[in-house]
């Protein structure tokens, strides 16, 4: 738009400043991407991308990153993303390719192995020093860690198994043993930092403690116990009951038969006393004596 000795410039839509040479950037004014969207900023305007991750329109379909993984043996992992394979026993590397029983060698150490870092570093300079490598071109990684006992001796033991990265490979076990074989075993002992054990030796199995396993039962049996308590205590109630009233009977029987021998003579006292213990032991007393036990 002219004017006099100056001018104004009307900018189309993305544009802006004095001649609308300036970009407007919308990305940061509200973000019009929404969802699973991304903003992406041009000259004059904006784009809306799919998020990583997300795929079609809408940018609402997931990619299934697990698609397309060559897990040879195990399982595909997808986690905040990032995607790795959960390896079978006996399988190790980035896709599982490698078997631990072809790779993996094993020594029987005695004791308690703890510092297993500490093993890792220094199985690794040894081996350093068999390849003749350089530092960094050897990664010992121990994989099992499994304690055992000596049959005879019933030593602590600790069975490790390893693998070694050398070169962006892996070494077999067979080549691990070749290279630890020239060392003298009094030198590897040093190099390592325990005594090696070559003898008959059974894994160790965590013992069950008894206390444990029989306060979880009766944790376990809680109300069948109760139940019982219950029960015996009732039992107790209906004892104690019945010995109170056979002893108040035996009671009243026996002041009855007294209260009757107020008005006896003494021959007939002394035949009473003869039959005393027929009578407080019969059910059949004379029509008197009912009477007055029912209001004993």
């Amino acid at each position: 738009m002219d004017a006099i000795n100056a001018f104004n410039c009307t900018c189309v839509q993305g544009f802006t400043g004095l001649t609308c040479a300036d970009d407007v950037d919308e990305c940061i004014m509200g973000n019009p991407c929404k969802g699973n969207r991304a903003c992406v900023n041009l000259r004059g305007g904006y784009k809306c991308e799919c998020k990583e991750g997300f795929i079609g329109d809408g940018c609402m379909t997931p990619i299934e990153l697990c698609d397309g993984t060559p897990c040879i043996n195990g399982a595909c992992v997808n986690k905040d993303d990032t995607v790795r394979c959960g390896c079978y026993d006996n399988y190790f590397g980035e896709s599982c390719q490698y078997e631990l029983p072809y790779y993996g060698y094993s020594v029987m150490l005695i004791g308690d192995v703890t510092d297993v870092d500490g093993f890792e570093n220094d199985m690794g300079i040894t081996l350093i020093t068999a390849l003749q490598a350089d530092e960094d071109d050897v990664v010992v990684t121990v994989m099992e860690d499994v304690r055992y006992i000596a049959d005879e001796t019933r030593t602590e033991l600790t069975k490790l198994t390893f693998i070694v990265l050398y070169d962006d490979g892996y070494i077999s076990a067979a080549k691990i043993s070749e290279l630890l074989s020239t060392f003298p075993q009094d030198t590897m002992e040093h190099r390592i930092g325990y005594k090696l054990y070559e003898g008959e030796a059974e894994p160790v199995t965590d013992p069950v403690n008894e206390d444990d396993d029989d306060r979880g039962q009766l944790s376990a049996n809680w109300y069948i116990i109760l139940i019982v308590i219950i029960i015996l205590i009732c039992i107790i109630i209906v004892i104690v009951a019945a010995v109170l009233v056979y002893r108040r009977k035996r009671v009243c029987k026996k002041q009855i038969i007294e209260n009757d021998y107020v008005d006896m003579d003494p021959m007939q006292v002394a035949f009473e006393n003869k039959v005393y213990s027929d009578l407080t032991s019969s059910e059949n007393v004379t029509q008197t004596s009912t009477s007055k036990e029912n209001e004993c």
